[in-house]
């Protein structure tokens, strides 16, 4: 269980749920692998193999789990992506904006790696292993600017969240309430409240 929340009010995200409420609008591009006509919530899909289309990810998720599409991964951030983005990001002084569902898209390339390596394709081992180190060394570059964001300030400060993913702009919220938190509870300590 997740709680995110300012001013006092906790919203709590319960990890089943974010699948479907808090990424159902993150657009995933697929590939189509079966000819198909299919209506899903009103939406009139007429399908065929090798149609590329972007959809929301709980109608990509349909899609998928009937077999009649996959997720396009070459149109997802590769390893060469996410090197460029660190390279950039540790030359830039503030956050770079990433696009959105950013990490959502991340995770569906990183399964799509897993699903390789357990069907046999060494090659991919390697890529997943690179992937992984990238992602690491991006989230470190991020949560480092991040940290220093919400310890200039004692609140929230929106023009700070503007190039934040929702999932870094729910830790710097925490961020910036703890911060605020500790600081009012030093204060009193000592006694210059």
């Amino acid at each position: 269980m997740l709680k995110v929340g300012s001013s006092g009010i906790d919203i709590v995200i319960i990890p089943e749920l974010i699948e479907t409420l808090l990424y159902s609008s993150v657009e995933v591009p697929l590939t189509v692998v079966r000819e198909s006509k299919e209506n899903i919530a009103g939406l009139e899909l007429k399908l065929k193999p090798g149609m590329k289309l972007k959809l929301q990810y709980i109608y990509a998720r349909e899609l998928i789990g009937k077999g009649l599409a996959q997720v396009d991964v070459e149109s997802l951030p590769g390893v060469q992506a996410l090197r460029k983005m660190c390279w950039n990001e540790e030359k830039s002084e503030g956050l770079l904006p990433l696009e959105e569902g950013f990490y959502v898209k991340l995770s569906l390339y990183v399964a799509h790696l897993r699903s390789e390596v357990e069907r046999g394709n060494n090659s991919k081992e390697a890529e997943l292993r690179l992937i992984r180190t990238a992602v690491s060394d991006l989230i470190s570059l991020r949560l480092n600017k991040i940290v220093k964001l919400a310890a200039s300030s004692k609140h929230v400060d929106r023009e700070k969240m503007k190039n934040m993913t929702f999932e870094e702009q729910v830790l710097y919220s925490q961020l910036c309430n703890m911060i605020s938190s500790w600081t009012d509870s030093m204060k009193k300590l000592v006694g210059v409240v």
